[in-house]
């Protein structure tokens, strides 16, 4: 049986909420959010050296995540880590313009990863009686604005 395991969670957005998480590439998509083909990430809105997220419009999966992303809100000084196990391998961003929340969710597979079965897309398949599980921790803290 096809399977893919996510948690989809949601943060509140300020104007200056940012977002860094190491990865090494993204899925362009087409109108229907289904992926295309594979690029590196966009220069000015990389996740990698990190980016504000109401600055950049994504409903993206990002590849080669090192299953750590950090959220800072300087205007709260507050921050949250967020570390992830395998087979969380992707991060899902989706930063909608305009709306005061986004998401970023570790997931195991690309979408549409289940029509994908020859491609690194994530998909696991399980046999009768097997299990999968995977771990994800939400760490808070304060922080000290440097805005």
């Amino acid at each position: 049986m096809p399977a893919g395991l996510g948690l989809h969670p949601y943060f509140p957005a300020t104007p200056w909420t940012h977002i860094q998480a190491g990865v090494t590439g993204m899925w362009e998509t087409d109108a229907e959010v289904l992926p295309t083909r594979h690029v590196p990430p966009p220069a000015g809105a990389d996740p990698t050296t990190g980016f504000d997220v109401a600055k950049a419009a994504f409903d993206t999966v990002f590849t080669g995540w090192t299953h750590r992303a950090r959220i800072t809100w300087p205007d709260e000084q507050r921050l949250l880590d967020i570390e992830a196990e395998a087979p969380l391998d992707f991060l899902v961003l989706y930063t909608p313009p305009g709306e005061p929340f986004f998401c970023a969710e570790p997931v195991s597979n690309i979408t549409d990863a289940f029509n994908r079965l020859e491609e690194d897309a994530g998909c696991m398949v399980l046999a009768p009686g097997e299990s999968r599980s995977a771990s994800v921790r939400f760490m808070p803290s304060e922080t000290i604005s440097t805005r």
